[in-house]
């Protein structure tokens, strides 16, 4: 009888357990997820900041003084795999990365307005700033370009920490 008592406790706590974790978890029982911070003291309060002592090489004269615009730093890249909403594990990828791009609060506006990149990988106009996935070593080369006319301003060639 106690046997039959605790099986059925059981089944209703597991059934219970699956039930609120699909409602959770968006209709899933296993969920895989990665986070990524959008500031620098973001990254380090988390704890996955890794550099912003980046080289950072600028062409064209607009981008010279590329500091006083972007703030340009990378960040440890991981998942968390979720199984229910309950048990989890978070995965760190050694030598990959995500470079971000992001300009600083007080940036030039017209600088702001005017940029657009070509996203290195596939060279499609997507806006300024934001993250790319890469590897220690890599070279990305974000080539910035007026989104009016599409004349090309200038150029930032990053090579990853």
């Amino acid at each position: 009888m106690k046997i039959n008592i605790v099986l059925i406790f059981l089944f209703v706590f597991l059934l219970s357990y699956y039930i609120l974790s699909i409602l959770l978890l968006d209709g899933r029982f296993t969920y895989t997820t990665s986070f990524n911070s959008g500031t620098i003291q973001e990254s380090k309060k988390r704890n996955i900041f890794v550099s912003n002592d980046l080289v950072v090489i600028p062409s064209g004269k607009s981008l010279e003084n590329w500091e006083e615009n972007f703030e340009i730093w990378t960040n440890k890249r991981y998942t968390i795999h979720y199984f229910g909403f309950v048990f989890h594990y978070t995965n760190y990828y050694e030598g990959d990365r995500y470079l971000n791009v992001e300009f600083k609060p007080k940036v030039n506006r017209i600088l702001k307005e005017s940029c657009c990149y070509l996203y290195p990988y596939n060279k499609e106009i997507i806006g300024c700033c934001g993250q790319f996935y890469t590897k220690t070593n890599d070279t990305v080369k974000m080539v910035f370009v007026d989104c009016k006319n599409k004349n090309e301003i200038g150029a930032l060639t990053i090579i990853v920490r």
